[in-house]
């Protein structure tokens, strides 16, 4: 169970933002904050119900983690009805099964907490839907590729997961860091080179059968290219926004870091910059930020209030 609120977007509803106004998601986290805490006291009932008061602000919508520990509560509470409602909205979401899934089938099994649910029958009915779902969204999908593209993101991940680590051990402006850094642009480089190979053969985005996960580890190789070549598709990840084929969040990351390469202030806040001395995290300058939170909400991310406190940094300080 977190006892902070965890935010990633890859686990969100699409158009979660787009329900209700900026204080409806106030309100939501607020009741998700007060219901982690009632479930750290032990008081499990109460923390069920204040994830469901959460949930109503949005027409019953929410993070995925939010669910899943909703339904946590709810087991723990020996309610086993409202857990399997949370449990389901997830399976329903393709939170278990999809090519990206918010967790596994097998990580469910595994869940001590839900133990005591698996004898029930809603509980074989809510693998059948996992399998069902699993089975609809790999209709059409070239396995082949989706194996391919899973390793590229392995790849583009695991140096880059590894760095934290060695920014801990030597510094995070060391030799050792920076020589690490090169190894990472090197595996970057080789990543283009088969992304761009497979969108030649096969085209980006909504032409490749992929799934989410393949389409979302384009665009992290994309990300992670030089100016050159984010300048290259950024017209085909704006199209295909307006087609919601991807998330607005990841167009916007791509179009702040560009604005910045040019020397120009990024649109919707998503970089954070650090200094070499002493290594703090700082705002890069940004257009119009009166704004900023109006121009967040169009593509679906979190206000820039919210966002900066993972960085440790206060936004009402930095408005002008």
């Amino acid at each position: 169970m977190r006892k902070m609120l965890k935010i990633k977007i890859l686990v969100l509803f699409v158009n979660f933002y787009t329900f209700g106004q900026q204080n409806n998601i106030s309100k939501y986290r607020e009741n998700i904050i007060l219901a982690q805490e009632l479930y750290n006291q032990n008081k499990y009932i109460e923390a069920g119900e204040k994830y469901s008061l959460a949930f109503s602000f949005f027409g019953n919508k929410g993070y995925l983690t939010d669910r899943y520990d909703s339904a946590h509560a709810w087991a723990k509470a020996s309610q086993p009805d409202s857990a399997f409602v949370q449990l389901m909205k997830i399976a329903q979401a393709g939170g278990f099964s999809s090519v990206e899934e918010f967790k596994s089938v097998e990580e469910l099994k595994s869940d001590s907490i839900f133990f005591y649910l698996q004898p029930y029958e809603k509980w074989k009915n809510l693998l059948n839907v996992i399998q069902l779902k699993k089975e609809k969204e790999e209709e059409g999908i070239n396995k082949a590729l989706v194996m391919e593209l899973d390793t590229i993101r392995r790849l583009d991940q695991e140096y880059r997961q590894q760095i934290k680590d060695y920014e801990a051990k030597f510094g995070w402006n060391s030799k050792e860091v920076n020589e690490f850094w090169v190894k990472i642009d090197r595996q970057d480089s080789i990543n283009l080179q088969k992304v761009e190979r497979i969108i030649k053969h096969s085209g980006w985005p909504k032409s490749l059968p992929l799934g989410k996960r393949g389409g979302e580890t384009i665009f992290l190789v994309v990300q992670h290219s030089n100016s050159e070549i984010q300048q290259k598709y950024l017209p085909t990840l704006k199209e295909a926004f307006k087609k919601g084929e991807i998330l607005g969040g990841n167009l916007a990351m791509l179009e702040d870091r560009l604005a910045i390469a040019k020397g120009e202030p990024q649109i919707y806040g998503t970089q954070v910059g650090r200094n070499k001395e002493p290594g703090e995290y700082f705002i890069p300058p940004i257009l119009n930020p009166e704004k900023i939170n109006e121009r967040r909400k169009e593509t679906g991310l979190d206000a820039i209030e919210e966002y900066l406190k993972i960085w440790g940094l206060e936004w009402e300080n930095r408005k002008k």
